[in-house]
């Protein structure tokens, strides 16, 4: 089974559809703005607890760093095509290359979700109607 073929699968066990794509998608602006200081600030701190990392990590790290912004900004298209199922590919394979495998993707998104529910928070001290829409 492909690597799409699961993630449609998947998606279809949880009930994913246009509601949950547009859940995705109103947060989109904020990983936008924030997920390429996210990455760095996320390896950094992962450098200084692991230093071997650094040398694993280094001569890829442009691209790995790319890599990692690119899938969380495909995530947050809500739109898990052949597109979304590449990039998962191309990035666990170059995590596993690197020895880091898919720990930081988990870091990022924790960090991720903690800018994310920061930023539509406070958004939505200035707007309770948005908050009332984001709580479903």
């Amino acid at each position: 089974m492909s690597i799409d073929d699961q993630i449609q699968r998947r998606l279809r066990a949880i009930g994913y559809g246009a509601a949950e794509r547009a859940r995705l998608q109103r947060y989109s602006a904020i990983v936008d703005r924030t997920i390429d200081r996210i990455i760095v600030d996320d390896f950094e701190r992962a450098f200084h607890i692991y230093p071997v990392l650094r040398e694993s990590v280094g001569q890829v790290a442009d691209t790995l760093y790319a890599l990692e912004g690119s899938h969380f900004r495909l995530l947050f298209e809500g739109i898990f095509d052949s597109r979304y199922a590449s990039s998962l590919d191309k990035l666990s394979r170059l995590e596993r290359s690197t020895g880091v495998g898919p720990r930081p993707r988990v870091s990022i998104g924790v960090a991720l979700f903690k800018e994310i529910l920061f930023q539509s928070r406070t958004a939505a001290i200035l707007s309770p109607k948005r908050l009332r829409r984001d709580l479903y």
